[in-house]
């Protein structure tokens, strides 16, 4: 009765390429959202220059559905622009390795002070 003990493998996922290139792919995008969070806090915080403009915008004689009507007009042609670039896979990738080395400045920023 000498059997041999039996040992535990690691599953193979855990350590497969397809792993890893997936959890870099949950890193990036968790660092991306944690980067437009932070620069979403710091931007509508109050005190900061985004209410206040609000605040003057809504105490002006200026109809604020110009403003939407005018958003709404820079969202169309900019969906059109977008749309007609056949680069714009490009562009969205720096768009999110921006909002990722943003969420880093904000990840260390939060362990470093405890607040963005």
């Amino acid at each position: 009765m000498n059997a041999k003990p039996a040992t535990i493998k690691p599953p193979r996922a855990l350590l497969s390429r397809r792993f890893v290139d997936d959890a870099l792919d949950v890193l990036l995008v968790a660092l991306a959202l944690l980067g437009l969070a932070g620069t979403l806090y710091r931007v509508l915080k109050p005190g900061s220059w985004i209410p206040a403009f609000v605040t003057r915008l809504w105490a002006s004689p200026l109809p604020v559905w110009l403003l939407g009507l005018g958003g709404a007009g820079a969202a169309v042609l900019g969906k059109r622009w977008l749309d007609r670039n056949p680069q714009r896979s490009e562009s969205a990738h720096l768009l999110l390795y921006l909002a990722t080395a943003l969420g880093l400045y904000f990840l260390f920023r939060l362990l470093a002070t405890g607040s963005f």
